[in-house]
């Protein structure tokens, strides 16, 4: 039971200081009474000092912690127009000896009588809104209209609608008669304090139950009592009791928690699943989580120099913080065990990654031997007779000494024609089109072979294209084919590759006489019965590409002329 009083006073520290400062104000107020000038008005005017004290310090330690930044700013408002209040009362009363000061003094009363009741009816009316706050028109409203009310006062010598003094009794509040504005502030005032009381009731139902949480309403409800009993308990102070009521009411609702505001941090602290505590700096336990560190722990972590493990992922920390240390564990085993589970799984992966790297470098291996052998099928079938045909030289060259430079020459061309070819089948695996040029080159190495054997040659080429792949297949086995059986009687050979858009033109001029040895009948040449000589497979190839070839004879010299119509083109 004892400890239930504790907490309860522990959560109401503010309410009860409050509570006791009222009380000394009273005792004070009480003791002035009983003496004699200049004595009560010194006690007075302490009094009233000291009053003022409490409200700025209390209203300085409220607004650091109200967490709403509006309510934040209509409550240091409030607290400032409660301050001052106060001290045009002290100045009114105990100061000021002047008719005309203290009337001014009277008027600048009204300016919180009338903003103070609005101001709270903003505050109040946030309370039942759980979305937060939404004061919105009626702001504007109730402020414009206390404004108003206090500004008509403060020009009451103006107008008199407030106040009026019979002539010629010099202007005071000793005699004064009410105006019909007095009961409009009175009527505007019990209004707002009734609304007030609204708010709070509305704003006191605990959601989801019967309850309600009182202490607000008992405030409000001293308010409203006083309000109405003013006429019969004059004696009692007009201000000190409406700015007491007024700094028990936000204490209560900032208390209850009907206004959010950062509180109870030792509370929050001692039932969050943080394992810590907090020391002075003698090490002696300030706060402690309900699950803290044993002393024997905390001890040992101010013996120490900083962090260390207690258990197996346990681990103590300490920081130093204004007048003492905080010390918390830190349970670290879940994070070894993924750190541990981390680094098995990366070693795995590094093996993985290495088996992986050798399972490329393998298949890369298997791919680079495939290709090759895909390559090497293809120029093995694609040149099987000049393999053949290279290889019956070479063996002949052993056999027919007489004749072994001529057989060499021959197979000079025949090897530099096999080069090149290969080379042409090589580089179909990437693209099916090659540039003009890429004939050309290949022309030229053969013909560089011809020079070789004594035959003048020459090789040009007209224009540049990219042309396709087989084409060019096609062109060159045709001139090695005629190089190729002409060479043992010819003379020259000039050979003009021309590439257009209607296909591929190869222009050869060969010198060599005319006979039956030649291989030539002199007309069109792109059918099997027209031939004397050659390879069939060269012209079937030209014949399935729809190219033709057309021939002539002039004066020692064959006109050879080779067609090959672009993909796409009627033949």
């Amino acid at each position: 039971m004892g400890e239930r009083i504790k907490q309860t006073i522990l959560h109401y520290r503010m309410f009860f200081a409050l509570l006791v400062a009222i009380c000394l104000y009273s005792g004070a107020s009480f003791i002035a009474s009983y003496l004699s000038e200049p004595f009560d008005r010194t006690v007075h005017i302490l009094r009233d000092a000291a009053f003022i004290i409490v409200i700025v310090a209390w209203g300085a330690y409220r607004a650091r912690n109200l967490m709403s930044r509006s309510v934040r700013r209509y409550f240091a408002l409030m607290v400032v127009l409660m301050v001052y209040w106060l001290i045009v009362r002290t100045a009114k009363f105990y100061v000021v000896q002047s008719v005309d000061a203290g009337r001014a003094l009277w008027y600048l009363y009204y300016i919180p009588i009338c903003f103070l009741p609005a101001l709270g009816v903003v505050c109040t009316a946030s309370l039942a809104k759980a979305g937060g706050w939404c004061s919105g028109r009626l702001q504007v409203v109730l402020l414009v209209a206390a404004g108003t009310l206090a500004l008509l006062v403060l020009t009451n010598d103006v107008h008199q609608l407030a106040f009026r003094f019979p002539e010629p009794i010099p202007w005071s509040d000793a005699v004064y008669l009410y105006g019909p504005l007095r009961p409009i502030i009175l009527i505007f005032a019990g209004g707002c304090m009734l609304a007030i009381a609204y708010f709070v009731f509305a704003g006191s139902h605990v959601p989801e139950s019967r309850k309600i949480v009182c202490l607000p309403l008992v405030v409000v409800a001293l308010g409203v009592a006083y309000t109405v009993a003013y006429p019969l308990i004059a004696w009692l102070d007009m201000t000190i009791v409406y700015c007491s009521l007024i700094a028990l009411e936000w204490e209560s609702l900032i208390s209850s928690g009907l206004i959010h505001a950062n509180r109870d941090y030792d509370t929050l602290f001692q039932v969050s699943s943080l394992s810590a505590a907090v020391t002075d700096e003698e090490g002696a336990i300030v706060y402690a989580s309900e699950n803290a560190p044993s002393e024997e722990i905390v001890k040992a972590a101010l013996e120490s120099d900083g962090t260390f493990e207690v258990e197996s992922g346990v681990i103590v920390h300490r920081e130093a913080i204004t007048d003492g240390y905080f010390i918390w564990l830190e349970d670290a085993s879940t994070e070894l065990d993924i750190r541990r589970q981390i680094e098995e799984r990366s070693h795995e992966l590094v093996d993985e990654q290495e088996l992986m790297r050798h399972q490329i470098a393998l298949r890369e291996e298997q791919a680079i031997t495939d290709t090759r052998n895909q390559l090497y099928g293809r120029a093995a079938t694609e040149m099987a007779d000049e393999f053949s045909r290279l290889a019956l030289l070479m063996d002949n060259r052993n056999l027919d000494t007489g004749r072994r430079v001529e057989i060499l020459k021959m197979a000079c061309i025949v090897g530099a024609y096999i080069k090149r070819r290969s080379n042409l089948i090589i580089m179909g695996e990437w693209d099916k089109t090659v540039s003009a040029e890429e004939l050309l080159w290949c022309m030229r190495e053969s013909c560089d072979c011809l020079r070789l054997g004594g035959v003048p040659c020459g090789v040009s080429l007209s224009g540049d294209a990219t042309l396709p792949l087989r084409h060019v297949e096609c062109a060159y086995d045709f001139f090695q084919m005629v190089a190729q059986r002409m060479y043992p009687t010819l003379s020259a050979l000039l050979a003009c590759i021309e590439p257009c858009e209607a296909g591929l033109r190869l222009r050869l001029q060969l010198e060599m006489p005319l006979g039956p040895d030649s291989g030539f009948i002199a007309g069109k040449m792109d059918h099997a019965p027209l031939l004397v000589w050659g390879d069939a497979a060269a012209y079937r190839a030209i014949d399935d590409l729809g190219g033709g070839v057309d021939s002539f004879y002039d004066e020692g010299v064959w006109n050879i002329d080779l067609f090959i119509p672009a993909e796409g083109s009627l033949p």
